[in-house]
């Protein structure tokens, strides 16, 4: 029989503290030429000879490299190998029976289930080829207990492999469902996985594929790294959960049912790796004992890399305790969805950060920090159908960079987040009633945990509303938005409003309203904003209307207001403010005019207003009072007045002589 060489580039990987400290520099096989999986007639094929051996090895002598091109039969006996004997693989097989080495070496592709090998040996490399036939891994749907065996098998051969000192476990086409997981819930799923050793690279091919043999239990992992096992690689295949085929009969959830588990481990990639239908989460990125236990092992230097996401029941990437974890380049698609045969489970998501933490005592007292998320980089994905990229709980720096996303990116009860320079082209669902960027939520004005988040640089088309902010302590600047609904909303959904805000030098074009607000702006500035809208530029209702922000005050200045552009000219809108309390409106350009209502402490100073269609301030219905208006110009239609009262002007409204009135 022919000899194929083989030729495997393992390689390693590097990470470099930076200023950020990101993973910026990291050494990998980008290829699949640079770590080769045999092809079918190298491995597996090779297998089919039977031509019996004509050569014993009772005969061989020491320093002797023997070479298996053909079946060898032991016939049940024990062969004691003299001094530095190796057996060579060329496409033959040695069985029934055993071997005993002394000082000796052996191809990892002579071993099997059908060679007891014993004594001193090594292997012929660091690489550990697995042929699942020569191990009794039964392919396809099977029983409970094969699927358990087919288990026990894998872990054991992987185990073997990192024993003999092999650093790379080579699997090329396989179809098999595995056991795992434990009925009785005493041991912890990552530990009733396939668990991955230290120091050690899984590279699997395009037809390798793993699967969770259907059960009932809450809580499930398929493979894992944990328990400190450091510098691990899992490389291509294709890993898929039992989400479709999971009984979930027994009371709960069954949203842990995870697929991969990284478990306080460092420096692991994941790279090329498929993962589809888990019953919880595709991959986890979590610690062992909490944050706040000395005994916490953390999991950082993560890379998570060109890999796919299919259809997880809750998440199809989750991160829940961690740090300097990098995601990048891969594909998700459609987290947390319904399927025929399975509801989603919340919060359906393509990516979560969702670290638990909880205050001792009081709301803003001492801060008990169960799981802890930081230093997280989340760059150049590409998110297809439904599921948001989230985070929940989180300490920054936390970027999402680079996303080609159809559904959202959202942050809550979080602080130094960085949602930049994405891009965002709407679905259907999106277009119909979806948010590209979620900033805050408006119940964290007061939140100690919620500051100095920005969203800045990114390009959003087709959304039902482009941004969507509420809480404290973020910036908004130099987007491009052009949405069906609303550019920009503020305050939408439950709690307070947003305070010590800014909305600045965004450029919005909307089919009804450009910048819409509600509830509390307190220190907000809206400024140096383009807004293109077919209905309102501005709609600003129901803002400081509570005793306790009678005070509050936020800006609209420097903006170009206008309607939608008709053949080359932009058409005349009214800006709406109804029941505002404390804006100052300046040097704002507007096409159109204000259309205001019941609103006070306005002061409106140094505006450009031009219309052909309205006033440019209409006085409607309830009165506004204790406002002040100065130095405003306006060009308008000979059909309409600078300041039109609809209702009898209130005494505290002043009208300087410094308006310039056409």
């Amino acid at each position: 029989m022919r000899n194929v060489p083989y030729y495997l580039l393992v390689f390693s990987f590097i990470f470099i503290s930076c200023s950020n400290e990101s993973i910026d520099e990291v050494v990998i096989a980008q290829n699949e030429k640079d770590l080769e999986i045999p092809k079918n007639d190298e491995s597996e094929e090779a297998y089919d000879a039977t031509a019996p051996c004509d050569f014993s090895l009772n005969d061989v002598s020491e320093n002797t490299v023997v070479t298996i091109n053909c079946i060898l039969d032991l016939n049940g006996e024990t062969i004691t190998l003299p001094s530095n004997v190796t057996l060579d693989f060329d496409g033959g097989d040695i069985k029934n029976g055993s071997i005993e080495f002394l000082n000796g070496t052996i191809d990892s592709r002579l071993l099997s289930n059908e060679l007891a090998v014993t004594g001193d040996y090594k292997l012929k490399d660091d690489m550990f080829y697995f042929i699942p036939s020569r191990w009794g891994i039964i392919q396809g749907e099977v029983s409970n207990e094969i699927a358990a065996e087919n288990k026990n098998i894998i872990q054991t051969s992987i185990d073997k492999a990192s024993k003999l000192q092999a650093n790379t476990f080579i699997i090329n086409k396989m179809d098999a469902y595995f056991k795992v997981g434990d009925p009785t819930g005493r041991i912890v799923p990552e530990n009733a996985a396939i668990s991955l050793p230290a120091n050690f690279t899984l590279k699997m091919s395009s037809e390798t594929h793993l699967r969770v043999q259907p059960n009932n239990y809450k809580k499930h992992t398929l493979m894992s790294v944990t328990g400190g096992n450091d510098n691990v690689v899992i490389d291509g295949g294709n890993l898929h959960g039992d989400r479709d085929e999971h009984d979930y009969s027994i009371a709960g959830s069954h949203e842990w049912g995870h697929i991969l588990q990284i478990k306080g481990t460092s420096n692991t990639i994941v790279t090329g790796v498929t993962f589809r239908d888990a019953t919880g989460d595709g991959l986890n990125v979590s610690g062992i004992y909490h944050y706040f236990d000395e005994r916490h092992i953390p999991s950082q230097q993560i890379l998570i890399t060109n890999n796919k996401f299919y259809n997880c029941r809750r998440i199809n990437l989750s991160i829940t305790s961690g740090n300097n974890i990098t995601v990048e380049n891969n594909t998700f698609v459609d987290g947390g969805i319904d399927t025929d045969k399975s509801k989603g489970a919340a919060p359906r998501c393509n990516f979560n950060i969702e670290s638990f933490r909880r205050w001792e005592g009081e709301f803003g007292g001492t801060l008990k920090e169960y799981e802890k998320v930081t230093h997280v980089y989340v760059r150049n994905n590409i998110q297809k159908g439904r599921g948001r990229f989230l985070t929940h709980h989180s300490d920054g720096p936390v970027i999402y960079e680079g996303n080609e996303m159809e559904s959202a990116i959202s942050f809550q009860y979080a602080n130094g987040v960085q949602i930049k320079n994405n891009i965002f082209n709407a679905n259907a669902e999106s277009a119909e009633n979806g948010n590209a960027i979620t900033a805050g939520v408006a119940n964290t004005t007061a939140h100690p945990l919620v500051f100095g988040n920005e969203v800045y640089g990114n390009e959003i088309y087709g959304y039902h509303t482009g941004i969507n902010t509420g809480g404290k302590d973020v910036k908004i600047y130099d987007n491009h938005i052009e949405a069906r609904t609303s550019g920009i909303a503020i305050g939408y959904g439950n709690g307070e409003g947003l305070v010590n805000s800014s909305i600045t030098n965004n450029t919005i074009k909307t089919d009804q309203y450009g910048i819409r607000a509600r509830k509390l702006l307190k220190n907000v500035d809206i400024s140096g904003n383009t807004v293109t809208a077919a209905t309102n530029p501005l709609h600003i209702s129901n803002i400081n209307q509570n005793p306790d922000e009678a005070s509050a005050t936020f800006t609209l200045s420097n903006n170009i207001l206008r309607g939608a552009n008709q053949n080359n000219t932009y058409s005349s809108k009214l800006s709406i403010l109804n029941n505002v309390n404390g804006v100052n409106l300046n040097r704002n350009v507007v096409t159109g005019g204000f259309s205001i209502e019941g609103s006070k402490n306005i002061t409106a100073i140094d505006n450009e207003i031009e219309s052909t269609s309205t006033d440019g301030f209409r006085f409607r219905e309830t009165a506004t009072t204790h406002s002040n208006f100065s130095e405003n110009s306006f060009n308008l239609n000979s059909n309409f007045e600078c300041f039109n009262f609809e209702i009898t002007r209130n005494n505290t409204i002043e009208i300087s002589s410094s308006n310039r009135c056409n």
